[in-house]
């Protein structure tokens, strides 16, 4: 899990090919338990992957677009 406070958080999106195809820097927007939508209309199918950062902690996930 990431750190529980969430006010400096990093998203990456990856394709399948490794180019990043999304980044945004939330530094100081997300308090503690609050959600961020992705719209992902702008993606085409497929595989990608998710990096979020939040202080000295990282998460990777994998997301399908269908």
């Amino acid at each position: 899990t990431l750190n529980e406070d969430l006010r400096d958080v990093r998203v990456l999106i990856f394709d399948i090919g490794g180019r990043m195809v999304y980044q945004t820097d939330s530094q100081g927007q997300l308090p503690t338990g609050e959600q961020k939508r992705f719209n992902t209309e702008q993606l085409e199918e497929g595989v990608y992957f998710v990096q979020i950062t939040s202080g000295n902690k990282t998460a990777n996930k994998r997301m399908v677009i269908q």
